[in-house]
């Protein structure tokens, strides 16, 4: 693992926006706001660590009224924003691995091969239906998409997550 040294001065601080942001969540009571990261607002996807960055004009499934309800909220209270980013859990779009090819038997008598193949037919249900209840627990605990700000000063802040 590569390790790097950092000297205080290195560090970015939140300036008064961010402290603003978390002013205005407070006051209206909203949860899932956090830091994120630094950096300038992106003007095409990128895939980062484990996400994948949409700036929020390129992003094509349905951003909740509710979250972007926020990022007004805050354009309306004065906060100074570069643009809004959507980001995604990358596996979400990575491709599947694809199944082996079935293995060849040799030649049987005809009860071996009937019974073979029922047996071969009930693994091959169970694994479908084990695949299909992992696909989705995987989906149901993996992280859901982020409406994140980029504020003038390049602090990333997550405002809300919602569920795609």
């Amino acid at each position: 693992m590569e390790t790097k040294d950092f000297r205080w001065q290195d560090l970015k601080v939140a300036g008064d926006e961010a402290d603003l942001v978390f002013k205005i969540a407070q006051e209206n009571k909203w949860e899932g706001i956090g830091f994120f990261g630094h950096g300038e607002m992106i003007d095409k996807i990128v895939d980062v660590s484990e996400w994948r960055l949409f700036p929020a004009n390129l992003y094509h499934n349905t951003i909740p009224p509710w979250a972007m309800q926020r990022v007004f909220t805050l354009i309306h209270s004065g906060v100074h924003i570069k643009g809004v980013v959507i980001a995604d859990d990358l596996k979400k779009y990575q491709e599947k691995p694809k199944r082996p090819e079935p293995v060849k038997l040799p030649d049987l008598t005809n009860l071996a091969k009937f019974l073979i193949g029922m047996l071969g037919v009930l693994v091959h249900v169970a694994l479908v239906v084990g695949v299909v209840l992992v696909e989705l627990i995987i989906s149901v605990i993996s992280w859901d998409p982020y409406v994140v700000v980029v504020l003038e000063d390049g602090t990333w802040l997550s405002l809300a997550f919602f569920f795609d």
